[in-house]
């Protein structure tokens, strides 16, 4: 019973080699030199960029994040990109509001009806990444878990740089 699986397996093996081989000896016979296996293309040219589909950042501040918001000295609640442009659907909200004394926050993005509706929490010290929802005239509102006090407010405009 096994030698009939090694030998499919074998042969698997030959075909997927015989390709391999073909392909490197295509790219030589055309004069173009064959790309080793670990080169990689740019960003820009790769498939998942075109689309929008590369990797996505955590929807949360890593330890190593926060620490790097600190150590920018940037301090308050601000966005990133600032702005909204057709073909980038998300934004990171990044705040660093320690001077405030506020040891929680709520993030809180406004609905059509002016409700505040809880979009996350964390400390005084983190950011978020909005969803593919994101649309121009979106207010996202950073305040303190404890007696609601605002910290912030963000209107994401129409993109002008677009």
């Amino acid at each position: 019973m096994r030698t009939p699986i090694a030998a499919a397996l074998a042969l698997a093996l030959a075909f997927a080699l015989a390709g391999c081989k073909q392909k490197v000896d295509d790219s030589a016979a055309n004069g173009a030199l064959p790309q080793p296996a670990s080169t990689q293309q740019p960003a820009a040219a790769s498939p998942q960029a075109a689309t929008g589909e590369a990797k996505k950042p955590p929807r949360f501040a890593s330890a190593a994040r926060i620490a790097e918001i600190k150590a920018s000295g940037k301090t308050g609640f601000w966005a990133d990109p600032a702005e909204f442009c057709p073909g980038r659907r998300v934004t990171t909200l990044t705040w660093n509001v320690e001077s405030s004394g506020a040891q929680k926050v709520v993030v809180y993005v406004i609905d059509k009806e002016g409700k505040e509706r809880n979009f996350g929490r964390g400390g005084p010290v983190g950011e978020r990444q909005s969803g593919p929802w994101l649309k121009p005239g979106m207010t996202f509102k950073l305040r303190n878990q404890e007696g609601g006090a605002e910290l912030g407010s963000i209107t994401i405009p129409r993109g002008k740089s677009c």
